[in-house]
């Protein structure tokens, strides 16, 4: 496990942008790619680039890794529309190369074997990218999930769901999502974790090195290539 520490939100995007670019010099790509304030540095510079000329999102597949369930992807506080709106409306990625999982669709449990079947049919994912909530979930694997699971549904926890209620203003935070498994997270090539804002106490189980269900990012100690780009302030308190 390697750890880089960045110390402001244009060194991530730097950081993070050097190995999102390694990714996609393969032919047909296949990235994950998560919601939320962490990787937002990281949308801005690639849109950046690809707006530039420099690189190009023509022949990569994405897969987002997770959805709320009972809302359409179209809900402006989807997560779909989160990263729509922050990366692939601005990007040259063709439609046909995105795929989120439904979480409005009528039956959940074909629609995990749906997505499962597309991962596989284009897999294996070459890079996963990830953020963690402040309980150590990665995608919307909680403390106490099952890690030998692919794309399944979950029950969000309070403070997940405490955590997303700015999403939601005026009505209640969907209290289950659809959310690609620890196991095909493992799956991937590569799997790159930025960590941004207060997550002190899921970063010092990771850096314990030891594995614990009560915190689902420890299970990245499973795989042999991941890189955590961490806030240099956040690295040396956990560190000290």
């Amino acid at each position: 496990m390697e750890w880089i520490k960045f110390d402001s939100a244009d060194d991530l995007a730097e950081k993070a942008f050097a190995l999102v670019k390694q990714t996609i010099k393969k032919p047909n790509a296949v990235i994950a790619l998560p919601t939320g304030y962490s990787p937002v540095p990281l949308y801005q510079k690639i849109v950046s680039e690809v707006n530039k000329g420099t690189i190009s999102f023509r022949n990569v597949i994405a897969f987002t890794l997770d959805e709320y369930v009972g809302i359409s992807k179209d809900d402006p506080a989807s997560f779909y529309n989160f990263i729509k709106t922050n990366l692939f409306n601005h990007i040259d990625i063709p439609p046909e190369h995105i795929h989120t999982p439904n979480g409005n669709a009528d039956d959940l449990l074909s629609e995990c074997r749906r997505y499962d079947d597309l991962i596989d049919r284009y897999g294996p994912i070459n890079l996963a990218i990830l953020g963690v909530g402040k309980n150590g979930h990665i995608a919307f694997n909680e403390p106490g999930d099952d890690w030998d699971q692919k794309t399944h549904i979950v029950t969000l926890s309070t403070s997940t769901r405490k955590a997303n209620a700015k999403y939601f203003i005026g009505r209640e935070v969907p209290t289950k999502a659809i959310t690609m498994g620890i196991r095909t997270i493992l799956s991937a090539e590569k799997i790159l974790l930025l960590v941004v804002g207060r997550k002190r106490r899921a970063v010092k189980a990771l850096m314990s090195g030891k594995i614990n269900p009560k915190w689902p990012v420890t299970s990245l100690r499973l795989h042999d290539d991941v890189t955590v780009i961490v806030d240099k302030e956040l690295y040396e308190c956990t560190k000290s």
